[in-house]
């Protein structure tokens, strides 16, 4: 897309159907695809979060303490996963 016309266009088109569904271009907002603060409050206890991508300097169960608590009330930290060599810390 080169304007916001071309987008507007994109999205008001009617649904591509096909035999594998259909799809339907929708405008993008922060929120596309993220769970809802509700979802993320009610997930059952087991579930498991990664984050990537986190500097090796930050890679301490202080700043995984406040990825967590961003992420719901409940959480336990795998401190095995605060392995410096990997490119993923798990809560």
């Amino acid at each position: 897309m080169h304007t916001d016309e071309e987008a507007n266009q994109l999205v008001e088109m009617p649904p591509l159907v096909n035999w594998e569904g259909s799809f339907k271009f929708t405008k993008w907002s922060p929120m596309a695809g993220a769970f809802s603060p509700e979802f993320i409050h009610n997930l059952a206890k087991g579930t498991r979060f990664s984050f990537r991508g986190i500097p090796y300097h930050l890679r301490i169960p202080s700043v995984l303490e406040v990825l967590a608590k961003a992420c719901g009330p409940r959480w336990k930290i795998d401190e095995d996963s605060l392995n410096l060599n990997s490119q993923e810390i798990s809560k």
